[in-house]
């Protein structure tokens, strides 16, 4: 029975966080009593055996060491033949084996209270120590963990406050002041005051969010918001803040969380507004502008065209007209494209007729392709496709630009135009172009306006890059989607 007694004291010894001393005041303090406890928390229980030797002096670091000779020389320089000395938090050195075979220490506290006393054989000390290294780790990581956020307060400047609504009491930092414009006075408002800084356009809105976290509707509370700065101003602010504590029936009791000003923020975004408003006024007008006039050089020239020019005269004049069709070409393009930017460009659904309207986008580029000798397919359902409700002029230009630019890059071979209807909740319309073309190495670029592959493609088919960049927000806006799949030398099917 002895073994097993032996195993079960040292397990409670290793469970129990109080150990007893006693040692005498002689070199090195030998210890009577507790050794093994001592050592068992200090993880180094093996090879000791009972009465072995244990100097306390071997066991304390060097500052607990040093306070506790000069505690008990001051009580043995008294008068007194006894007393009883609380010592507070004394550190020793736990080491044990490491993977590599050496050794690593670690601090183990112990807050200790030891009475002394005078016999006739020496002075003897007897003494509790109660283990409290968990206790300092975790004051140690609270304490690293507020430094960390007081760092990160002061450099983000952030505004933090902690609303009690048992007392409508607001505790705010110096920055939340700082936000406002003002000297951290006091570090307490009401949340009346606080409602009173409100925009008015706002107040509503925002108390409606803070209720809705409050009563648990919402994980967080979050609200974008206007405060009144001190030169009368308003702040733009972005609140955030989470329930920290509720009573047994879920009442929230405090509500915490962190102001931040994004005034700066909000002033860019109404310049960069402002700027793309400025712009889009100038395209249109500029776009009118060009367009009157170059639609009267159109017309002169078709005029032109129509009194008995010789062959050379009606080659300068067809260049010319086609200059200035592209010249109108690219600036329907950018028009377009500045509404785009500025979230104006609309849709107008209304019913039309599939097949005939595609006929329609096809026969603008027959001409062209019989020049260069491609053939242009258009592939129907067998029964048509019929009638659908969508912006047709839109599509049209959709569609023209896919069209186009299969031509334009074809030399030789065929352009297929297939539609198709994906049956669905709503019908929707499917128009691919395939080509027998050179194809596109990079098919990235395409989506990006006024980028093309190489600068060898302006120089040899002209264009300006906007086709597809711009045509796909069209898709967009009517629910739809653009892609292309290709391989180099295969031409292109979008």
């Amino acid at each position: 029975m002895a073994p097993a007694f032996q195993d079960l004291s040292s397990s409670l010894v290793r469970s129990s966080p109080l150990v007893a001393l006693v040692w005498r005041e002689e070199p090195g303090r030998p210890i009577e009593s507790g050794a093994g406890e001592l050592l068992a928390r200090m993880g180094r229980v093996d090879g000791f055996t009972d009465g072995a030797r244990v100097l306390l002096d071997d066991l304390l670091d060097p500052a607990s060491l040093d306070r506790l000779d000069r505690v008990l020389g001051a009580e043995r320089a008294s008068h007194e033949n006894e007393g009883i000395v609380h010592m507070g938090r004394v550190a020793c050195a736990e080491v044990s084996g490491d993977d590599g075979g050496g050794f690593a220490a670690a601090q183990v506290w112990f807050e200790m209270t030891l009475e002394w006393r005078r016999t006739l054989s020496g002075t003897v000390c007897h003494a509790i120590a109660i283990d409290v290294t968990d206790t300092v780790a975790l004051e140690e990581d609270r304490a690293t963990r507020t430094s960390q956020l007081q760092m990160l307060i002061e450099t983000t400047r952030a505004g933090i406050w902690d609303w009690d609504r048992r007392t409508g009491i607001v505790t705010v930092n110096r920055h939340w002041w700082e936000a406002l414009g003002e000297p951290a006075v006091s570090p307490h408002i009401s949340f009346d005051q606080w409602k009173r800084r409100v925009h008015p356009d706002d107040i509503e809105r925002t108390l409606h969010e803070i209720q809705d976290h409050v009563e648990g509707s919402t994980p967080h509370y979050r609200s974008e918001h206007r405060l009144r700065h001190q030169c009368g101003a308003r702040v733009h602010v972005i609140d955030r803040g989470v329930v920290v504590e509720r009573d047994a029936s879920g009442y929230a009791l405090r509500v915490s969380g962190m102001l931040t000003d994004i005034t700066r923020q909000k002033e860019s975004e109404l310049r960069a507004r402002s700027a793309a408003s400025a712009k889009s006024l100038f395209l249109a007008t500029m776009s009118h502008e060009i367009r009157t006039p170059l639609h009267g050089v159109l017309g002169m020239l078709q005029l032109l065209a129509d009194t008995g020019l010789d062959e050379e005269q009606s080659e300068a004049v067809r260049i010319a007209a086609g200059s200035g069709e592209h010249l109108l070409a690219l600036i329907n393009d950018v028009l377009e494209l500045s509404k785009i930017e500025a979230g104006e460009l609309l849709v107008d659904p209304r019913a039309f007729h599939v097949d005939p309207w595609l006929d329609d986008v096809v026969g603008l580029f027959r001409a062209r392709a019989e020049q260069k000798g491609v053939e242009v397919v258009v592939e129907l359902p067998k029964d048509g496709i019929g009638w659908m409700r969508s912006d047709d002029h839109r599509l049209r230009q959709i569609a023209s630009n896919l069209v186009s630019n299969a031509v334009k890059f074809t030399d030789n071979g065929t352009v297929r135009v297939e539609a198709t209807l994906v049956e669905g909740d709503e019908p929707r319309l499917r128009v691919s172009v395939a080509d027998t073309g050179k194809g596109i190495e990079d098919t990235s670029r395409i989506w990006t306006s006024f980028a093309q592959e190489n600068a060898s493609v302006g120089r040899e088919h002209g264009g300006t890059g906007l086709g597809h960049a711009h045509k796909k927000p069209h898709v967009a806006l009517q629910g739809g989607t653009q892609g292309v799949e290709r391989a180099p030398g295969d031409g292109l099917a979008t």
